[in-house]
């Protein structure tokens, strides 16, 4: 599998996450690079992983531990084929680990 460095960007907000959400990839459908949002409730490990239809892993990251806050991750899709794709997000910290999946779908 390809290694893809998702580029985190943290949102400058002042209250922090009552809970941890993966929320909706943007924009999706996608043409090259695609948004995740992610709101951590407390300092954890993250990993993002994209999956096709096969399961099989098209792009993955090495794990990074993040800060509580709202967190966005830069992935390129430009190499991928067109179709579906499962964004998966591992989150682990203090308070245990949770799995985060979301759907996207790549057009060319």
């Amino acid at each position: 599998p390809r290694t893809a460095q998702p580029r985190p960007k943290v949102a400058s907000e002042t209250a922090l996450p009552m809970m941890t959400e993966l929320q909706a990839p943007y924009p999706n459908p996608t043409t090259g690079r695609f948004t995740v949002p992610l709101a951590l409730a407390e300092e954890a490990e993250v990993t993002l992983t994209l999956v096709n239809t096969l399961g099989q892993r098209v792009r993955s990251h090495t794990p990074q531990q993040e800060a509580a806050g709202v967190h966005a991750y830069d992935v390129d899709t430009v190499a991928l084929a067109a179709g579906v794709y499962v964004v998966q997000v591992s989150v682990t910290g203090a308070r245990g680990s949770q799995q985060f999946h979301r759907t996207l779908t790549v057009v060319r």
